[in-house]
C-alpha cells in the first residue's frame, strides 16, 4: 500500500491542503493527476480533526463504481475510511449501515438522495460533499441542480474536482461556482452573470465574452481554484487505468467461453481450437464484440462505449489518441465519434495518413484512432502538445505499447507527462494483459502469464529445443490421468508417431531400433527391422533391409572410419554437389522445406494485420518430458543453437541426403554457404 507522506506528489500534498482549508473549494487537475487521492486524505484530515464525520462522493457511474472505495484500500494513510456505494436494487440497505463515514453516489442518484434529506430520512447529513466531475452541475436551471442545492447549502465544506472545468465556454462556470459557494463569487443569477460579461451574438442564441471577460471572472474564483502550475514532479507516463464492468449477460457468455471453448450468442456459435484463440476471443469478448466463424461481428457490451462517452466528457477539448486492435473496436469508436472521424489503420493510404497527421499536430482533430501497427513507428504525433493516450483494451505486445506512447512522448511535446488511459474490463483477460504491460513482459511471456492467470492447470506447455513455445488445453480425461507415465514422443520431428508398445529412438541419426537386435554403428548402414518395419524417415521408401541376418558392426571401429572419412572427404563435384541433397542436375526433385514442421492452413487474422502462421501455436506436437528425452547427437555438439544432420538409411547408392535442424538466427548464413557449394 501506499504512504501520502512518501507516496504522494508534492502537488497532491498541496492540493489536499487547500480543500482542507477552505468550505468550497475546487481542484482543476487533467485526469491520471490524483484528485481522488488528494479528496479523500483531505476528508481524513478534517475527520482526524473532529471537524466532519461524514463525506457524500457524487460522481459519475463507472466512478462510483471502480474507483473511490478502490482508492481508500490503495493507501495504508487512509485507514479508518470506510465507503459505500449508494446505488442499485440494495441502496436502502446500505443506507442503514452505521460503519460507514464515505457515501459514494451517482449523479442520477442525487434527485432520490435529496428527497430522502428533505423528508427526514436521511440517517446522516454530510460534512463534506465533493463533485467529481462537477461540471455536470453545469446548468443551475436543471431539476437534479435544483434539488441538490439546498443539501449543499446544508454542508460545511463542498468541493469541486474536474480536469476541463469550461471546455465548452466560461459560461459552464456559473453552475458550478453557484453550487460550491452558493453565489459569492459569480452572484446568483444566471441573467446577470451573462449580461456582465457576455455579449449576444447576431445569431440570437449564442453569448460571447466580452472583451476583458476571461481575466475578470478568473479573479474572482482565483481564491476557489487549485491548479498544478509549473513543472511538475510527474513520471514520463501517468498510467490511468480505467475499469469497466460486464453486465451480468455478457459476463455469463465470457465465463461459459473461457471454460468450454464454445458460447452461443443470440444463436451462433463462437468457438476457440486451441489456446491461443481462445486468449483472442476472450480479448474480443472483453473489448466488447467478437468475431465468429465466418467473420461476421457478434455484439456482446457497450462498457467500452459508455467508457469512453465519460472520458471524452472529462477530457473536454483536449486531445485523444485511441490505440485499437480489432476493426470492431474502430467501429464502436466511430459509432461514438462518428463515421467521418480520421484514423491510421487498414484501408488507409500514405497520402491520407500523412494529411491526418498534419491536421492532428495541427490541433484540428480532436481525437484519433489508429492501430499501433501502423502508427507505432515513426510517426511524429507530439507536435500539438497532445498528452492523453486511450488503449481500447490492454496489449499483449510490449514494443507496440512502447512505440505507441512514444508518439506524444517525444522532443517538442510541453506536457509534463503523457497520461495513458486503458479501459480494462474486471475480471477478464483484460487484467493479465495489464499486468504483463506492468511488468514490461514480452509477448510470449505476457501471453503465457495471461493463461496461468486465467486457467490455472487447464493449461499445459511445451518448450522445444528452439525455445518456441507450444499451448494447448488439457482434456477432462488428461486432468484425470495427469498423474499417470506419458508416451515418449518420438526424438526425430521427421519421424512418424510410434505406437504406444514402440520406444522412441535415442539417435535421430540412426534408424529405430527393435529391443532383440543390436543396431548397426555405420549410420549409413540400413536399420535391422523386420521385413515389413517402415522406415523412420517419412520421406524415404518403405524397404526391407539387406542387413536383416548380418552380425552387429564393432561401433567403436565403425566410428573411427566416419572420422577418417570426414577428415578427408572426396573432391565435390556439380553432379555430387546435387547429389549430396539427394537430387539429381537432370532432374532436380520438388522443392520441400525439410526445415519446418507440416503447417496448416494459416488462420485468418482477426484485424487488418497479415495472416500468422499458427507456428508453436496450432496442433502442438505430443508433450514429452524433456528430463528424459534421449540425447540427440548434434555433430559433436551439444544441442541448441548448432545444425543437426538426419541421414536416412534408405539413401540410393552414391547420395547422401540429409535434412538439417537450423536456428532462425544462423539460416541466411547457412544458405549462403550452401548456395557457395552448388555453385
Amino acid at each position: 500500500m501506499l504512504d501520502w507522506s512518501a507516496d504522494a506528489h508534492d502537488y497532491q500534498k498541496r492540493a489536499a491542503a487547500h480543500l482542507a482549508s477552505r468550505n468550497a473549494a475546487t481542484l482543476w487537475l487533467s485526469p491520471g493527476y490524483g484528485k481522488t487521492a488528494a479528496a479523500l486524505h483531505a476528508f481524513k484530515a478534517l475527520l482526524d480533526a473532529g471537524k466532519a464525520r461524514h463525506m457524500l462522493v457524487v460522481a459519475p457511474l463507472r466512478v462510483v463504481q471502480m474507483v473511490w472505495a478502490q482508492e481508500i484500500d490503495t493507501w495504508s494513510s487512509l485507514k479508518g475510511l470506510v465507503a459505500a456505494r449508494l446505488h442499485g436494487a440494495k441502496k436502502e440497505v446500505t443506507l442503514k449501515r452505521r460503519d460507514v463515514n464515505v457515501w459514494v453516489i451517482n449523479y442520477e442518484g442525487l434527485p432520490w438522495l435529496a428527497d430522502k434529506a428533505k423528508r427526514g430520512k436521511l440517517p446522516f447529513m454530510p460534512d463534506v460533499i465533493a463533485f467529481d466531475e462537477i461540471r455536470r452541475m453545469k446548468n443551475a436551471q436543471g431539476l437534479r441542480f435544483k434539488a441538490t442545492r439546498p443539501l449543499a447549502a446544508a454542508a460545511p465544506y463542498r468541493w469541486g474536482l474536474t480536469g476541463t472545468p469550461a471546455s465548452n465556454g466560461l459560461m459552464d462556470l456559473f453552475g458550478q461556482f453557484l453550487i460550491l459557494d452558493g453565489g459569492a463569487a459569480l452572484g446568483t443569477g444566471i441573467t446577470r452573470f451573462r449580461t456582465s460579461y457576455f455579449e449576444q451574438h447576431y445569431d440570437g442564441f449564442t453569448w460571447l465574452p466580452r472583451p476583458g471577460a476571461k481575466a475578470a471572472i478568473e479573479e474572482r474564483i482565483a481564491d476557489y481554484v487549485f491548479r498544478a502550475e509549473g513543472k511538475l514532479d510527474l513520471p514520463d507516463f501517468v498510467l490511468d487505468p480505467r475499469t469497466v464492468v460486464l453486465d451480468p449477460k455478457s459476463r455469463k457468455i465470457y465465463t461459459r467461453m473461457k471454460h468450454d471453448l464454445v458460447a452461443e450468442i443470440g444463436g451462433t456459435p463462437i468457438s476457440a481450437a486451441n489456446a491461443a484463440v481462445l486468449v483472442g476471443k476472450l480479448k474480443q469478448m472483453a473489448n466488447g464484440r467478437v468475431y465468429d466463424a465466418d467473420r461476421s461481428v457478434i455484439q456482446i457490451h457497450t462498457a467500452k462505449k459508455d467508457a469512453l462517452i465519460e472520458l471524452l466528457d472529462e477530457l473536454g477539448d483536449e486531445q485523444l489518441l485511441i490505440a485499437y486492435e480489432y476493426n470492431h473496436d474502430l467501429t464502436q469508436i466511430r459509432e461514438v465519434l462518428g463515421n467521418d472521424v480520421p484514423y491510421l489503420g487498414a484501408g488507409v493510404n500514405e497520402r491520407t495518413a500523412q494529411e491526418t497527421v498534419k491536421q492532428w499536430n495541427a490541433r484540428k482533430i480532436q481525437v484519433l484512432p489508429a492501430h499501433p501497427a501502423s502508427a507505432g513507428h515513426g510517426l511524429n504525433l507530439q507536435k500539438g502538445g497532445a498528452h492523453h493516450i486511450l488503449w481500447w483494451g490492454p496489449t499483449f505486445d510490449l514494443d507496440h505499447y512502447i512505440q505507441f506512447n512514444d508518439r506524444l512522448h517525444r522532443q517538442g511535446n510541453t506536457a509534463d507527462a503523457v497520461i495513458v488511459h486503458t479501459f480494462v474490463a474486471e475480471d477478464t483477460v483484460d487484467e493479465a494483459a495489464a499486468k504483463a504491460r506492468e511488468g514490461k513482459d514480452t509477448l510470449q511471456s505476457a501471453l503465457l502469464s495471461a493463461l496461468t492467470a486465467e486457467f490455472g492447470e487447464t493449461i499445459k506447455v511445451k518448450h522445444s529445443q528452439e525455445d518456441s513455445m507450444q499451448l494447448q488445453f488439457k482434456s477432462d480425461q488428461e486432468l484425470v490421468q495427469a498423474q499417470q507415465p506419458a508416451q515418449q514422443a518420438p526424438a526425430n520431428p521427421f519421424a512418424q508417431a510410434q505406437k504406444p508398445a514402440q520406444q522412441a529412438p535415442a539417435n535421430p541419426f540412426a534408424q529405430a531400433q527393435q529391443p532383440a537386435q543390436q543396431a548397426p554403428a555405420n549410420p549409413f548402414a540400413q536399420a535391422q527391422q523386420p521385413a515389413q518395419q517402415a522406415p523412420a524417415n517419412p520421406f524415404a521408401q518403405a524397404q526391407t533391409s539387406p542387413f536383416d541376418q548380418q552380425p552387429a558392426v564393432n561401433p567403436f571401429a565403425q566410428r573411427q572410419a566416419i572420422q577418417q572419412a570426414v577428415s578427408a572427404p572426396p573432391p565435390m563435384t556439380a553432379q555430387s554437389a546435387f547429389a549430396a541433397f539427394g537430387v539429381t542436375a537432370a532432374a532436380p526433385a520438388p522443392e520441400a522445406n525439410p526445415f519446418a514442421q507440416p503447417q496448416g492452413a494459416p488462420v485468418a487474422p482477426e484485424n487488418h494485420q497479415p495472416p500468422v502462421q499458427p507456428v508453436g501455436w496450432a496442433n502442438p506436437a505430443p508433450e514429452r518430458d524433456l528430463a528424459d528425452a534421449p540425447a540427440v547427437a548434434t555433430g559433436g555438439g551439444s544441442g541448441g543453437d548448432k545444425p543437426t544432420i538426419d541421414v536416412p538409411s534408405d539413401a540410393p547408392s552414391g547420395t547422401i541426403p540429409f535434412y538439417t535442424f537450423i536456428p532462425a538466427g544462423k539460416l541466411s548464413a547457412v544458405l549462403a554457404a550452401i548456395g557457395r557449394a552448388v555453385k
